[in-house]
């Protein structure tokens, strides 16, 4: 296995709304930094992957990061997991503990998308997402 990082951005459009797609990615996501200097106090950012259905047609993954305030005049720096699941689709919990099970998002051979709100007007943003493959 070998860590890798892919790094994109984007510019927000003057409603302070951007969405931009990573190339495809397969691995384990470790760790996510964005680069919100230039972004107003209180952005939000989305990360999702994107899948194709059969008939071609864009599908959004679960959220990966789901933060309201990236644009602090800092790098922001995510460590994100998620709830190790059953087979009926409910999250594991450490025994006596009640605490839930986390794991790494993985993704396989798809994009990621960033999608940013309230960014403030024509603000350039990047994204590193750091992955083992």
């Amino acid at each position: 296995m070998t860590v890798k990082h892919v790094t994109w951005g984007g510019t927000t459009s003057a409603g302070g709304v951007a969405t931009d797609d990573s190339p495809p990615i397969t691995g384990e996501i470790l760790k996510v930094l964005v680069d919100g200097t230039n972004l107003t106090n209180g952005a939000d950012f989305d990360l999702n992957p994107v899948h194709t259905d059969v008939d071609g047609a864009e599908i959004l993954g679960e959220d990966i990061i789901d933060n309201e305030d990236v644009g602090n005049a800092a790098l922001n720096e995510f460590y994100p997991s998620r709830a190790i699941e059953d087979k009926a689709g409910v999250a594991e919990l450490f025994a006596g503990a009640g605490e839930v099970v986390p794991t790494l998002f993985v993704v396989a051979g798809a994009p990621l998308r960033a999608t940013i709100a309230s960014g403030g007007n024509a603000v350039k943003y990047s994204v590193i997402v750091v992955y083992r493959d």
